[in-house]
């Protein structure tokens, strides 16, 4: 089990699209790029739950958590912006779910973006961007 692997494995799709968008983004415990209110950046979050199933012998991997996504756009010029950078994302999350194409690999994670909640939009008094968040229960797996 690797959860490096699981990890980059729903991380690299977000990565993409901002790297499309040409936005700024960073993984989990980083520290925001900028807080400038004329910057565009984009953070992500992944959370472990259950990693095992117990059972009467060995003990079977069932790796499942919570992934979130957060956006932040410039403040005040309108949603349009972000809505582009955030649908370029849940499409290429989505586009995980396709069957599975890694029958006989090994070494690699797989896994499955459950029901994408959002996107949630929100421009707070206390912070100087326009704030977009998503996110989705996921299924993994390390095929070793």
């Amino acid at each position: 089990m690797t959860l490096q692997a699981v990890r980059a494995f729903f991380e690299t799709p977000v990565m993409l699209a901002c790297v499309a968008q040409s936005v700024p983004f960073v993984a989990e415990n980083q520290p925001l790029l900028t807080s400038a209110s004329n910057t565009e950046q984009c953070r992500m979050s992944m959370s472990f739950g259950d990693i095992t199933v117990p059972t009467l012998g060995e003990s079977i991997e069932s790796l499942n958590g919570s992934f979130v996504v957060e956006l932040f756009t410039i403040k005040n010029e309108g949603p349009g912006r972000a809505q582009v950078i955030i649908t370029d994302i849940m499409t290429r999350l989505n586009a995980l779910n396709t069957c599975d194409g890694h029958t006989g690999d090994t070494d690699v994670a797989y896994g499955y973006v459950g029901a994408i909640a959002g996107p949630l939009f929100d421009a707070p008094d206390d912070v100087p961007h326009f704030y977009t968040q998503i996110s989705f229960p996921f299924r993994a797996t390390y095929r070793s």
